[in-house]
């Protein structure tokens, strides 16, 4: 469907789903067919979805029936406006993009949207969960291309509760890395990272080796 210019200035075309343009069909078949009226800004015949009595509906005609709509319906006076913030915090609540809302509500900036769409707390509470569930997904799924020692073998025998650190057995000591910290980004440097520890019988030949500084 295509906005003319509006008070913001901007023509946009607006997408319309089956189920409206099934409505817009219905509509039009069973009206009486009129002739075509003057556009109120270009002047030129034009075919109108709403008619009354030969015209076409006027401000308040459509104010009026958008009151006994919300009045069948059980709900306080509604506003055209009030529509159109609805329909967008609906699609912010569905995932639409901010630059998709742009578009759709024919705005020029991104704060201009905001100011429509509002994320419900239910919303937030669901983005925060599927996020939790993701994030502990990847820290439980093991690196791919990698074994990983036996519990008994990493604690040198020892039961994993008596050993404060899980230690991975290095050349020349051992590394503390936590399991939890994920991937080490040394690979097989492991001499120089800040929390690789040597053993007491590799501390005499690491300064020769260039690998300990020396005091």
């Amino acid at each position: 469907m295509k906005v003319p210019l509006g008070k913001l200035d901007t023509e946009r075309m607006v997408p319309l789903d089956e189920e409206i343009l099934d409505l817009i069909d219905h509509i039009t078949h069973t009206r009486s067919h009129g002739r075509p009226l003057p556009h109120p800004r270009y002047r030129r015949p034009a075919q109108f979805l709403f008619t009354h009595h030969g015209r076409r509906l006027g401000q308040q005609a459509v104010r009026a029936e958008l009151d006994r709509a919300a009045g069948l319906a059980g709900l306080d006076h509604i506003t055209p406006h009030q529509l159109r913030h609805t329909y967008a915090t609906a699609l912010v609540n569905a995932g639409v993009s901010l630059q998709a809302l742009m578009a759709l509500l024919g705005h020029m900036s991104a704060e201009m949207s905001l100011r429509y769409g509002r994320l419900f707390d239910a919303t937030v509470r669901t983005e925060y969960e599927r996020a939790l569930d993701l994030a502990k997904q990847q820290a439980l799924t093991p690196l791919s291309g990698r074994t990983s020692l036996p519990l008994r073998d990493i604690t040198g025998g020892k039961d994993w509760k008596d050993t404060p650190l899980l230690k991975s057995r290095m050349a020349g000591g051992f590394c503390l890395r936590a399991p939890a910290q994920g991937a080490c980004a040394y690979a097989n440097i492991c001499e120089h990272c800040p929390v690789s520890t040597p053993s007491p019988a590799r501390c005499r030949s690491l300064p020769r080796s260039g690998l300990m500084p020396t005091r």
